[in-house]
């Protein structure tokens, strides 16, 4: 839910502006707008959960050994944000080499955590957690570097402002559908045994 929130359908904002560009540096600003609202988004929404993180587990009927786990899934928040903008700009501006290589990277890493834990007989919900965490960083770290001539610390305001409407209804529905599968789980989660 907090993803698709996150996220504000700036992935396809992005492109779809992307194609009103005339040179390289209107590119590199429309990149830079989206990527850096959603990563300073990503950041403000996990920061200000892990500070209330006592009061959001409590609300959320979580017990004190869960902390751990919901610090982690604050951690995990902007790397799969960051993560996710870099393979999307990828897909939507047809570079699919880069595309494959960030997948690669994501699952390459994913798997081989996996694998590890099982090995070492480390395999709990947490490690799964760390894992996850772990490989999305991974991955927003090569597409920031992969990207890194695409940056501008300019960012256009007014552009920000289009970007924000044009993203709102995708943001809207994104939050919708991953509402009404997160609320079956929950509903259902004291209706299964716990074997």
């Amino acid at each position: 839910l907090l993803a698709a929130v996150v996220t504000f359908g700036m992935d396809s904002a992005t492109v779809r502006y992307l194609k009103d560009a005339e040179d390289e540096k209107q590119k590199a600003i429309i990149f830079s707008t989206g990527f850096l609202f959603e990563a300073f988004l990503a950041l403000l929404v996990a920061g200000c959960l892990v500070l209330t993180s006592s009061q959001v587990c409590e609300a959320l009927n979580l017990s004190k050994s869960q902390t751990s786990s919901w610090i982690v899934l604050m951690g995990w928040l902007p790397g799969i944000i960051m993560a996710q903008y870099f393979q999307n700009w990828f897909k939507y501006t047809f570079k699919r080499s880069l595309f494959v290589r960030l997948i690669s990277v994501q699952a390459g890493v994913y798997l081989a955590g996996i694998v590890f834990l099982k090995f070492t007989d480390q395999l709990s919900l947490l490690n799964v957690m760390l894992v996850m965490l772990i490989s999305q960083w991974l991955t927003a770290v090569t597409g920031f570097l992969t990207c890194r001539r695409q940056f501008t610390l300019q960012v256009n305001t007014k552009l920000l402002k289009q970007l924000l409407i044009y993203g709102l209804p995708f943001m809207v529905m994104a939050f919708g559908y991953n509402f009404i599968i997160s609320l079956d789980r929950y509903m259902l989660a004291d209706k299964i045994s716990k074997d």
